[in-house]
């Protein structure tokens, strides 16, 4: 998607994040921050997740929309109908809080590989659900849309308010848990990464933050090395479907700059932390979410920290169908030890 000049440049204030926190305040919960035993053996660290599964779109998408939507309404803006496009979350988040805005007409663009389940829920919400082949399709459609029906366009990353409101995951979990070492997050368009980067930024500035993406989808891990934003022109396939957008956008990659490493998650791997993090919780996480797992796993592992580290993982959404569960679980994945998975992807610090 194309963004002129002036859109390129980002300058997000901390007070606008703790603005964005106030307007989501009484539409969505505080999400739970936990330590489990098992995994803290396992790691040999203190982990802490933070639960944005446990939304009631089951995704921390809704914490950006409703932001956006907030302030739309605040300068009398609000729009008739809106359009998007994505891999699902984003969607289902705009789908719903639609509703509470009074929007009557939302359309999703979503390309094929989408997850059903997130299909299925964006339609529950009162979505129009476009699938398209590919994500390039997705998202021109969804700019035609506006460019051409009077449909306001929402993207799920490429917009400082939407980073605003991503960036409220960080800050109630700083907020809460003190003296974090480290933060992972999976990366796909980007909000989540720089939302946190914003955040560490202000509040605690030692605290380390690392991205887990998709070996097969690594357009953002290229970017970082090369210093130079690279895009996909089609979409590999990745069982993280929600790590799946074509390539990030100048205005993310300005905070992406300032991670401190991204890690390239194969399959395995994601299926693997997918697996365990249900074994060891009882609590479903989508494979995206379990990028973040895995890097921080590859994190400890190839550092061989002498001293026990405080490790915030961000559990970024729980929308996985039932064929994927199967797919994983066919697969045995949990009698693999996480030692004996391939690491030959080192990490792009």
């Amino acid at each position: 998607m194309n963004i002129g000049p002036e859109e390129a440049i980002t300058d997000i204030t901390f007070d606008k994040v703790e603005d964005s926190l106030k307007s989501i305040s009484s539409l969505l919960k505080e999400t739970p921050i936990v330590s489990l035993d098992a995994f803290n053996k396992i790691f040999d660290h203190d982990l802490y997740f933070k639960l944005e599964n446990l939304q009631e779109t089951k995704s921390f998408k809704a914490r950006g929309v409703i932001t956006i939507l907030s302030n739309l309404k605040k300068h009398n803006k609000l729009p008739k109908k809106i359009v998007t496009y994505g891999t699902g979350n984003h969607g289902i988040a705009l789908a719903w809080a639609s509703k509470h805005f009074g929007i009557k007409e939302v359309k999703i663009y979503l390309p094929h590989f989408t997850s059903e389940i997130k299909k299925e829920l964006a339609k529950k919400h009162g979505a129009q659900v476009v699938i398209t082949e590919t994500r390039a399709e997705a998202e021109a459609r969804a700019q035609a849309d506006a460019d051409n029906f009077n449909y306001k366009l929402i993207p799920p990353s490429d917009n400082d308010e939407i980073i605003a409101g991503a960036a409220t995951v960080s800050l109630e979990a700083l907020q809460k848990q003190k003296g974090i070492d480290a933060i992972f997050v999976p990366i796909g368009g980007g909000s989540l990464s720089s939302g946190t980067i914003l955040v560490k930024n202000h509040l605690s500035p030692t605290t380390k933050v690392f991205a887990g993406e998709p070996k097969e989808m690594n357009d953002a891990s290229l970017s970082y090395r090369t210093k130079k934003i690279f895009r996909f022109k089609k979409e590999p396939k990745t069982i993280a479907d929600g790590a799946t957008a074509l390539g990030i956008t100048q205005r993310v990659f300005n905070y992406i700059k300032q991670l401190d490493g991204i890690f390239e998650i194969s399959e395995k791997e994601i299926a693997y932390w997918t697996a365990q993090f249900y074994n060891l919780s009882k609590i479903s996480c989508e494979p995206t979410s379990a990028l973040a797992i895995a890097a921080a796993y590859r994190w400890i592992k190839e550092q061989n920290f002498e001293t026990r580290k405080k490790i915030l993982i961000i559990i970024s959404g729980g929308n996985i169908s039932a064929s994927t569960k199967q797919e994983i679980y066919n697969d045995d994945s949990l009698k693999i030890s996480p030692t004996e998975l391939t690491f030959d992807n080192p990490c792009n610090i």
